[in-house]
């Protein structure tokens, strides 16, 4: 292919883009402008949207990347993201997800390889101290462009760490999808049947927001976490794109008592399931409710015309026990597990050795004091899944 040029649009036509998104099939959310809006209004965060064309000016390719600081999911837990321009302006960084987005597949790494070099440019530029990038899984392809990805992420001096999720393909018919369940899974689903758990889908509203946020504040309060507070999730990213399609919810309850929660962002016939959640009560009579939504996604997907669902993250060689009872919860559905790097740029900048030097000396020990003033503040309990 001809040579490569990469272009940051000071205009976007929302259509525009987000119709050459939906045309690849690895195209998702986290790419589109949708997922912009949200971070923009409500992260404080810059959303950068750059296009790469070929010689003839045609467009090969496009990248949504934000700008913003490496503390953002911590402040949103605690609702303090007022604070994100002025950490964004002392630890400044960049992230994208699910990206870039290319259309040729024969020039696949030509045009990743261009839009590297911008990014590893611009974050130079602006004193990033990191940089993180996670590509798309949800490509066919994705496999075998894997060690193609290692390597040029490699040469723009990104590190790469292992990651994994597991994808559930969802155009097979009910029988094959129910039949590729393990069977411990099938015994739950049938038990939760027959005690009479029910699951129904909640709308954006009051009485839809605090069904939701029940089920969500008593798994934080049990896992030793900041339980979001309600304004948060009003404020969240479920419920600002529900009106546009582009989330669910669900609960599960028995006997009118709520047992479990689940979210799921929906774009491109993909969906990525979130926020699963259940109460204290779903634990203490073993109400197999949790069970019965997974089984629940998994139909409403196939029934709704999606074509694979993502249970978002599992780590299946951790120490940790309870990310390895996670790991085979999700294990149960009868998908495949995807393995895909997640790419850290450190920025050798005075500025990115300062925060590369802080985080390696006070960061671990910062996360177990605040660990453990979070399980004085709020005790947890042994669960199961």
């Amino acid at each position: 292919m001809s040579r490569i040029e990469v272009e940051r649009l000071t205009r976007v036509d929302a259509g525009e883009w987000n119709d050459r998104l939906s045309a690849s099939p690895e195209g998702f959310w986290r790419q589109s402008t949708f997922f912009a809006e949200y971070k923009q209004r409500f992260w404080f965060e810059e959303p950068v949207y750059l296009v790469a064309r070929n010689s003839a000016g045609r467009i090969v390719g496009q990248l949504l990347a934000c700008f913003t600081h490496p503390y953002g999911w911590s402040l949103h837990r605690r609702g303090l993201l007022r604070l994100a321009p002025l950490l964004s302006a002392l630890a400044p960084s960049f992230y994208w997800l699910d990206g870039p987005v290319i259309f040729p597949r024969e020039a696949y790494d030509q045009v990743l390889d261009a839009f590297l070099g911008w990014m590893k440019s611009e974050g130079e530029r602006r004193g990033c101290v990191v940089g993180k990038a996670t590509p798309s899984v949800y490509g066919e392809d994705f496999l075998e462009r894997r060690p193609m990805l290692q390597r040029l992420y490699g040469e723009h001096g990104f590190t790469q760490h292992a990651r994994s999720t597991i994808l559930v393909e969802l155009d097979q018919d009910r029988e094959t999808l129910f039949k590729n369940l393990k069977r411990e899974a099938r015994t739950k689903i049938r038990k939760a049947t027959e005690q009479g758990v029910q699951v129904s889908e909640v709308r954006n509203d009051e009485e839809g927001l605090a069904r939701l946020h029940r089920v969500m504040a008593e798994t934080a309060r049990r896992n030793g976490v900041p339980a979001l507070s309600l304004e948060t999730l009003r404020r969240s990213s479920w419920s600002y794109h529900y009106s546009q399609g582009l989330s669910r919810g669900f609960v599960s309850t028995h006997q009118g008592q709520l047992v479990s929660s689940q979210q799921a962002a929906v774009f491109n016939r993909i969906m990525c399931l979130g926020g699963v959640s259940y109460t204290d009560y779903s634990r203490d009579h073993r109400i197999y409710g949790n069970d019965l939504m997974q089984w629940h996604m998994i139909e409403w997907g196939n029934r709704q015309g999606m074509r694979v669902l993502d249970f978002a993250g599992v780590a299946p060689a951790a120490a940790s026990p309870k990310l390895r009872a996670i790991y085979e919860f999700k294990s149960k559905w009868g998908g495949r597990e995807v393995e895909y790097g997640e790419y850290t740029l450190a920025y050798s900048s005075w500025r990115g050795c300062l925060y590369q030097s802080l985080n390696r000396a006070f960061g671990a020990q910062l996360k177990r004091w605040h660990r453990a003033l979070e399980q004085r503040l709020h005790p947890s309990k042994e669960h199961e899944l």
